[in-house]
């Protein structure tokens, strides 16, 4: 009775240890109260980031948190101010910050106050639509200097493109098919640019085939300004 009183107490505690510890909530406009899609979502413990995860398409979030304490939950978004709050997590339970408002940050630029209302990601079914006016560049700069500031994108140093961990395969420039990726960062100017979408498509075996063969490749498609061309 005792042996199975004693296991019966290790498997709770067991259960609990490995008990899903998560901080959730929703991020909207303060404005407009529409969903803040591709939002980053931190957990603090003082200075140091130990967790984060990006907001979805309705806005939501959910990072996991490493252990029972009290964290700093900071959700920063291009354009917009930073927000902060105190979370306490306990008994390894999920705690939620509820709806979160992100008011539009002002941009002193060159003298002027403008509200930097920018931005904005769309998300069209499957497909990341990113506007290449919402982010602010270096005069002269190629797209690299986009990407590398586009939420959930990161570039390695070989120049091979991630979006949302996912490895981007091909390049497009106005859905044609367009070299490698370290081709288009060093090339393509920033200026001619206006949308850039990231979406999955079958592979180029099963297009050709017609045969659905089960991969996808992910794409980034730049598209051009209005009066712009590949020449």
């Amino acid at each position: 009775m005792r042996r199975l009183l004693f296991l019966l107490i290790v498997s709770v505690t067991t259960i609990a240890g490995f008990a899903q510890r998560t901080v959730t909530g929703k991020v909207v406009e303060e404005d407009t109260k529409d969903a803040v899609i591709q939002a980053t979502a931190s957990l603090l413990s003082g200075e140091k980031v130990v967790s984060n995860a990006v907001t979805n398409a309705e806005g939501n979030f959910s990072v996991k948190a490493p252990s029972d304490g009290t964290f700093t939950l900071r959700v920063t978004y291009v354009g917009f101010k930073t927000y902060t709050k105190k979370i306490t997590v306990s008994d390894g339970k999920s705690v939620s910050a509820g709806t979160i408002s992100l008011a539009p940050d002002a941009i002193m630029l060159q003298g002027a106050t403008v509200t930097a209302h920018l931005a904005k990601v769309q998300s069209k079914g499957d497909t990341l639509i990113f506007n290449a006016d919402a982010y602010r560049v270096p005069e002269g700069s190629v797209v690299e200097e986009l990407v590398k500031r586009m939420p959930g994108a990161e570039i390695d140093d070989n120049g091979n493109i991630t979006i949302n961990g996912k490895q981007v395969s091909k390049i497009k420039v106005d859905g044609r098919d367009f070299g490698d990726s370290k081709t288009a960062l060093k090339n393509l100017p920033t200026s001619i640019i206006e949308k850039v979408r990231a979406y999955d498509e079958k592979s180029d075996l099963a297009r050709i085939t017609g045969i659905d063969d089960g991969n996808e490749q992910t794409v980034l498609d730049f598209g051009l300004r209005a009066g712009m061309n590949r020449g």
